[in-house]
């Protein structure tokens, strides 16, 4: 099958999302079951398409976060430590990703552009 890819930015550098089998992500990068994971250095975000579809966008959310904080050096300069990073991430990531699919952010901007506040 052949792998999706889909273009973002995560600050000034251009990433590409991959959708590949959980085979292919174990293969890349030599871990089982991953739901994803940023290669910071090929701009590369890989998402297992295997799983679910909300585990998929929760992951998105998850592996975007990490480019941020590699990209605007949060963990350089705040001085976090890799298991730190990912626990900061996993809680974000769950958060904003229950806000987007709530619709609740998308109502609070309807209600601000219409002057309904």
């Amino acid at each position: 099958m052949q792998k999706t890819i889909i273009p973002v930015r995560i600050g000034v550098y251009d990433y590409k999302i991959l959708f590949l089998s959980e085979r292919e992500i174990n293969d890349k990068y030599l871990e089982q079951r991953m739901s994803g994971f940023i290669d910071l250095v090929r701009k590369e975000i890989n998402i297992n398409r295997d799983m679910d579809l909300s585990t998929q966008k929760e992951t998105i959310i998850h592996e975007f976060l990490h480019g941020l904080f590699h990209e605007w050096g949060i963990n350089l300069n705040l001085d976090i430590e890799k298991d730190m990073e990912e626990k900061i991430v996993t809680t974000l990531s769950k958060g904003i990703y229950e806000i987007e699919t709530t619709g609740m952010l998308k109502a609070i901007f309807e209600l601000m552009e219409t002057g309904d506040k």
